[in-house]
């Protein structure tokens, strides 16, 4: 199969004032064109790390190492002006906090036709045309109006929705959206989930959905990648993992949902610093034993295109 993006053993590390973080760990998938890959998992697993080290958007105290492939060029080995001209263009990317995201002193209008600009190589004219359409696609009951107000001016699902606008702008061939329905309502979320089903409908884009929400990610993503403790465990098709989970972390999680009891995980995922030499899922699996602890697991196939690191399937 065609491959859009390849992760070939990428991991990335922070050096902290109590030892190296460890945030991603030899993460390996590839996403294919017309491909939407959830990447899943609790907070501070190291989802949005990862969605971050694809564009190099780290601070500088961020190392990051293995291949990251995109159209077939390495994204980590590029110069600044390079991998500049792949953000926005070639890769969109939906930040979770809208608020940093937008510039607070100039209207979504000036904001959203400046990017189109830049990534579209529109006129100022056709740019403000595309504005409008763009807006309009996304449920904005009166775009005019939009383009003239200031991001406060805006609830959090409407900054998102604009910041959805200037992604679509340039039509990028793949996207990264992270957490975008994080900290909304349900009315909100909904329109957001629709925003982002109608960007990859109208571009035909591929793209890295990063969210907690397993539901968002059940009716957006055809394959997921569920991360804990900064590795994938479990990959595979989003049907077939959710109708018949493998590894117990998304068993956990999926009894944890609202509709399936709410049954808390127990206990909390182990620190990035000091790694367990086994399983790191371990202590709050009902399942681990000695050997679990004692030996980490590898990634192993459990059927077709599905993937899972868990000792069961030994």
């Amino acid at each position: 199969m065609e491959e859009l993006l390849k992760l070939d053993h990428v991991s990335t590390a922070f050096q902290s004032r109590s030892g190296l973080v460890k945030a991603v760990c030899d993460v390996n998938f590839t996403v294919s064109p017309g491909q939407i890959v959830g990447l899943v998992g609790e907070t501070g697993c190291g989802k949005s790390v990862l969605g971050q080290s694809i564009l190099r958007l780290l601070p500088p105290s961020a190392v990051t190492s293995g291949q990251i492939l995109f159209e077939g060029k390495d994204l980590a080995a590029m110069n600044e002006e390079e991998i500049r001209a792949v953000r926005g263009k070639r890769i969109a990317y939906i930040n979770q906090n809208p608020t940093e995201a937008l510039n607070p002193v100039l209207k979504i209008g000036t904001q959203l036709i400046e990017s189109l600009r830049v990534c579209g190589g529109l006129t100022k004219k056709e740019a403000k045309e595309h504005a409008l359409e763009i807006l309009a696609s996304l449920s904005f009951d009166d775009p005019a109006d939009i383009m003239k107000k200031y991001p406060m001016e805006l609830s959090g699902g409407m900054k998102q929705r604009a910041l959805t606008a200037m992604a679509m702008g340039g039509k990028p061939p793949f996207l990264i959206a992270d957490e975008p329905t994080k900290g909304l309502d349900a009315l909100i979320r909904g329109q957001v989930i629709q925003s982002l089903m109608k960007f990859v409908e109208l571009t035909g884009c591929s793209g890295l959905i990063i969210t907690h929400d397993l539901k968002f990610a059940s009716a957006m993503c055809d394959t997921l990648a569920l991360m804990y403790a900064g590795e994938i465990v479990e990959f595979g098709p989003t049907k077939k993992l959710f109708s018949a989970p493998k590894h117990p972390y998304l068993s956990g999680l999926m009894a944890s949902m609202p509709q399936n009891g709410m049954h808390v995980l127990k206990g909390s995922s182990c620190s990035l610093i000091d790694m367990p030499p086994g399983c790191r899922f371990a202590d709050r699996c009902d399942h681990a034993t000695e050997a679990c602890r004692a030996h980490h697991p590898e990634m192993r196939s459990v059927g077709e295109d599905r993937l899972v690191r868990c000792r069961l399937y030994d």
